[in-house]
């Protein structure tokens, strides 16, 4: 992980991309969707189990497995010490995170 791909946050969580993409090299772009990644750990109170990683795995599609999401990156949240942050969905346990993205502010703040 490379010191360019990393952002420190409000609450503690520093975000990085897996791979090399094009929403990188947008800056608007770049920082709407770290935004995004960090809004939803605060939201989810991550910080209450000791997130202190988000590495950004995808970059902005829909579908997926449901055919019908909208616009999101796949995100693993992790502790210090490299373990994984899951949740319960759709009755299974998983460390990947979907972050929704508007599309629409992500062109407007690009």
């Amino acid at each position: 992980m490379s010191s360019s791909n990393v952002l420190q946050t409000a609450t503690g969580v520093d975000v990085a991309w897996k791979y090399s993409s094009h929403h990188q090299t947008q800056p608007g772009m770049r920082r709407f969707i770290e935004q995004e990644v960090k809004k939803l750990a605060g939201m989810l109170r991550l910080d209450r189990k000791k997130a202190k990683k988000a590495q950004i795995n995808s970059t902005m599609h829909s579908g997926g497995r449901d055919r019908e999401e909208s616009n999101h990156v796949s995100v693993i949240y992790s502790r210090d010490d490299g373990t994984r942050i899951t949740q319960i969905k759709n009755g299974q346990r998983t460390s990947v995170f979907h972050v929704y993205i508007d599309e629409v502010e992500a062109r407007a703040a690009s």
